[in-house]
């Protein structure tokens, strides 16, 4: 009988410890993943493309209509047609974390990061099948660019479609690639496509994308290089006669986030906000490449001379890469491993 108060003192406190721990656990499954407990995230994205059938608004509109399919706890603020700045502003402002979110040309992240000037070196994809695999998240190109993104505060999400590069002039047809020395040819403001047409033999013109309308107008330049979608968009077939399909290049659209504002999401959220992307990257590929076709149509019947890339224009083009790319100047920015995966055989 002397035992009796102990034993009923021991089975009290045995009570509250197992209320203690039953609480601790059911707190533990709400950080663990569980949507209903997940607190909800708002992100900022934003970019400067201009039109709703533009493959980058497509793009965002469309991972964000995704996320909320999925009853996801993330949501995206859209900030476009450069609401918050140019796409230099953007992504300098999302690495600073002023910005959740950038999207942008892959070649507008250079100047961040130089190493990843190697996506745009000619005929590192062949076409549209070598976007989807070396683009998609489990390809060398998406994997390479994630880790060199990341050493600058960036976490890669997906990629999409800012097309094959052609060249358009007002001057003469291009049947090969000497036909384009002395051709006056506007080319972004980024080193290594100005190396590339400087060894086209074009004399390159840096001028800004808003102001390239005007210098065709005014014949500023002879033409320039983008891709079909912008040709199209832009209605450049009124006064550029001449299409060549180079494809010498492929630009991709790449949305990116603040590594840190990543990081701190919950692994659910951090896999929502991938799958939606890459689901939405996919999505506007094929959006992009029907868009073209159309944008082909139309400049036929506006008269515009469409001539495609031959085998020797093609040799001659991957030359040129694999010069630009082993010269000691590109050499020293890609390093040999990189350069033996961009050109095969290239560095033996």
């Amino acid at each position: 009988k002397s035992f009796k108060p102990k034993e009923e003192k021991m089975k009290k406190k045995l009570s509250l410890l197992l209320i203690f721990a039953m609480v601790f656990t059911f707190a533990a499954c709400g950080n663990n993943g569980n949507s209903e407990e997940e607190e909800n995230v708002t992100l900022v994205l934003g970019n400067m493309a201009y039109g709703a059938d533009n493959p980058y608004n497509i793009a965002c509109k469309k991972a964000a209509e995704l996320l909320e399919e999925m009853g996801s706890t993330v949501h995206i603020d859209l900030q476009l047609e450069a609401a918050l700045g140019t796409e230099r502003e953007l992504i300098e402002n999302t690495i600073m974390g002023n910005v959740d979110m950038v999207q942008g040309a892959d070649m507008s992240f250079t100047p961040f990061v130089p190493k990843m000037a190697f996506v745009n070196f000619p005929l590192i994809f062949k076409d549209y099948d070598d976007v989807y695999k070396l683009w998609g998240k489990d390809g060398w190109v998406f994997q390479t660019c994630d880790e060199y993104l990341a050493e600058k505060g960036l976490k890669l999400l997906g990629a999409t479609d800012n097309g094959f590069r052609w060249i358009t002039n007002s001057v003469r047809p291009i049947e090969k690639i000497s036909d384009i020395k002395g051709l006056k040819i506007r080319v972004p403001e980024i080193e290594s496509l100005i190396d590339i047409w400087d060894a086209f033999g074009a004399v390159t013109a840096p001028i800004s994308y808003t102001e390239l309308t005007t210098a065709l107008q005014q014949h500023v330049v002879d033409g320039q290089e983008l891709g079909m979608q912008h040709f199209y968009t832009c209605g450049w077939y009124e006064y550029q006669p001449y299409a060549t399909n180079l494809d010498y290049d492929y630009s991709a659209v790449i949305t990116c986030m603040n590594l840190d504002k990543f990081n701190s999401l919950s692994a659910k959220q951090q896999e929502d906000l991938v799958n939606a992307f890459q689901e939405a990257s996919e999505y506007t590929l094929g959006y992009a490449i029907d868009f073209i076709e159309e944008g082909y149509k139309v400049s036929k019947e506006h008269g515009v001379q469409i001539l495609d890339r031959t085998q020797e224009m093609y040799d001659d083009i991957y030359k040129i890469g694999v010069e630009l790319a082993t010269s000691d100047k590109w050499m020293s920015v890609f390093g040999e491993e990189l350069v033996e995966k961009m050109y095969p055989g290239s560095t033996k």
